[in-house]
């Protein structure tokens, strides 16, 4: 299987995902505030710790998978290494 059908199954696989997780945002605040009496967190608790770890997961995996797809490609790693290391120190500046 090569790197673009890859990348659309994991796509694929985090679109079904998403929408599952989705239908708890419309979940009344009872539901979505409830505390278990073990101490254990919330489902609004759960919902924003989804969210940040999927924000900070998609930008690696849209950084990867732009990654892998020039790397199918053949082309010169080395100076694409060069242009991000010369691209994330003019961002610093």
């Amino acid at each position: 299987m090569d790197i673009f059908r890859y990348i659309q199954e994991i796509r694929n696989h985090l679109s079904l995902s998403f929408n599952e997780v989705d239908g708890w945002f419309d979940k009344d605040g009872t539901t979505l505030n409830y505390q278990p009496s073990n101490g254990g967190w919330s489902v609004q608790q759960i919902l924003e710790h989804i969210y940040l770890t999927n924000f900070y997961l998609l930008i690696l995996i849209e950084k990867g998978s732009k990654k892998a797809m020039r790397n199918s490609l053949k082309l010169d790693l080395e100076s694409e290494i060069k242009t991000t290391v010369s691209t994330k120190k003019i961002l610093k500046k």
